[in-house]
């Protein structure tokens, strides 16, 4: 049995062209699709030119996701455990370092927005310098583009991706010291097989040669391989996040693909809106038997006709100039068709749609609050939980190739699930943290260990706690002062946000 693309898409380049028109729709080029969606193309009684200023982009698209992607949280790191304080302590220092490396926190936001608009994120690991200057050696990630992933193979027993097969252009841009330009040096077309163990670059031309790379010639086409380094020969070296794939196919349906259709919809009566306001303003002006002789026409100003004699007419008499305006009025509907559009719209994505909001805004109880938010909680639920997964693979490879790997501690090592899935404000964290904290549901060593503290450095922060408090002879113990802490940041952020 062959395993389907996606149950939607044929072949990748239909999913190219899905890709391609979201991002199109998103960043305000929708006016092709927006003339095939409402003109009929057999007929030519308005210019593409008269279209095209009929059409107010609003770039909803962009709007709604952006909007969606402010809920989502940025992950953090779990807290490194393992047999000995030398091991938890190196294990550590790594996992700082790759965040830093892979610019995590720029990154993260940019894989949800990715999983709605491409359906799938693709990530290849693989190193690019030599130790540092503590003897660590951190993988890199790039980030590859989903509309040229083409294809996988997937094994039918157990349903695990053999391969990836990934196209691109081999193109090196170099600066040009004569010219003070940059020079550009097509190679031409490659095929990328990340599999198993190794890396293949099949392309006509040589194109650029990594180190350690196996060149080998098979008719016009070279073919250059790869191994993959030993702590990464048992694995493919692809982070492969899905949005919602299923089990008998090899990408995800992309999201985003059901959205268009009501942005384009959305964008239409909202033009609509738009010509009828402007023909209210500016009406459209018919002269009869007549011709205009003095005025310009300027908004509060006055034009003057003089009406008009036909030759060929026996009476002597003019015939009597008319002036006829045409205008538009708006109606309710129309404004009713927006909202309800808009809110479809917002609740297709997941988030709260904004009649609901307005309802429910004014409301000081955090169950309704919680209740509106259910579907979008469980939708990035599903997206952290597809992160966390595929991240393990990426924390294994550093931990083999640094020699810390301990596979009771760190087999399924990776992010940690937040403890609020919608991202909170600092001011409801720590009306939780208080919460937790008087009702015995978590202790201080929790809260430091959430924030990314390990073992040692919570026993060296009580150590210095304690230091400080017998030096400053007070003996409240460190629980009920930090107790106290909360409550005081709690009761600063009550009286700010009332002033």
């Amino acid at each position: 049995m062959i395993k389907l693309l996606n149950s939607r898409y044929k072949d990748s380049e239909e999913r190219k062209q899905v890709i391609q028109k979201i991002q199109d729709v998103r960043n305000g080029n929708s006016f092709e699709y927006f003339k095939q969606e409402f003109y009929d193309p057999n007929t030519n009684e308005i210019s593409d030119d008269t279209k095209r200023k009929l059409l107010m982009d609003t770039r909803v698209l962009a709007q709604v996701l952006d909007f969606f992607i402010s809920f989502c949280p940025i992950l953090k790191p779990k807290v490194v455990s393992g047999k000995n304080k030398k091991n938890i302590k190196k294990k550590d220092r790594l996992v700082k370092k790759a965040m830093k490396k892979i610019r995590w926190d720029t990154i993260n936001p940019q894989i949800y927005d990715i999983l709605e608009t491409e359906g799938d994120c693709f990530f290849y690991i693989y190193f690019d310098d030599e130790e540092d200057e503590d003897g660590d050696i951190i993988p890199n990630i790039t980030l590859l583009d989903s509309k040229n992933m083409i294809n996988a193979i997937v094994n039918n027993m157990n349903n695990k991706t053999i391969a990836y097969i990934y196209e691109a252009e081999d193109i090196v841009e170099t600066v040009n010291y004569t010219t003070g330009e940059v020079d550009i040096e097509d190679n031409g077309q490659f095929v990328y097989i990340f599999e198993k163990g190794k890396s293949s670059k099949i392309g006509k031309k040589a194109g650029t040669t990594e180190e350690g790379m196996l060149v080998e010639q098979e008719g016009d086409l070279i073919i250059k391989t790869k191994d993959n380094k030993e702590s990464y020969a048992e694995i493919i070296p692809i982070i492969h996040i899905s949005s919602d794939k299923k089990a008998n196919e090899k990408f995800s349906i992309i999201p985003a693909e059901d959205y268009v259709s009501l942005c384009l919809k959305l964008m239409a009566i909202q033009s609509d809106i738009r010509a009828t306001n402007r023909q209210m303003g500016f009406p459209r002006i018919t002269a009869l038997d007549c011709t205009y002789v003095a005025g310009d026409g300027r908004i509060g100003g006055i034009r003057v006709a003089k009406s008009i004699k036909d030759k060929d007419d026996e009476d002597d008499e003019p015939r009597k100039g008319q002036i006829i305006e045409h205008k538009a009025s708006t109606n309710q509907a129309m404004f009713e068709e927006e909202n309800r559009l808009k809110d479809a719209l917002y609740d297709l994505v997941g988030v709260t749609n904004p009649t609901l909001m307005k309802r429910v805004g004014s409301s000081d109880s955090s169950k309704v609050i919680q209740q509106v938010n259910t579907r979008m909680e469980a939708k990035i639920t599903r997206y952290v939980d597809n992160i966390i997964e595929e991240f393990k693979k990426y924390f294994m490879v550093l931990f083999k190739e640094n020699q810390v790997y301990e596979d009771d501690y760190d087999i399924d090592y990776s992010f940690t699930k937040p403890r609020n899935i919608i991202k909170n404000s600092k001011y409801d964290e720590l009306l939780q943290d208080d919460l937790e904290l008087k009702t015995g549901q978590a202790t201080i060593k929790d809260l430091l260990m959430r924030n990314g503290k390990n073992l040692e450095q919570i026993d060296e922060h009580f150590k210095e706690v304690n230091y400080e408090k017998v030096n400053g002879g007070d003996d409240i113990s460190r629980d009920k002062e930090i107790k106290k802490e909360v409550a005081m940041e709690v009761r600063n952020a009550n009286a700010t946000l009332e002033s």
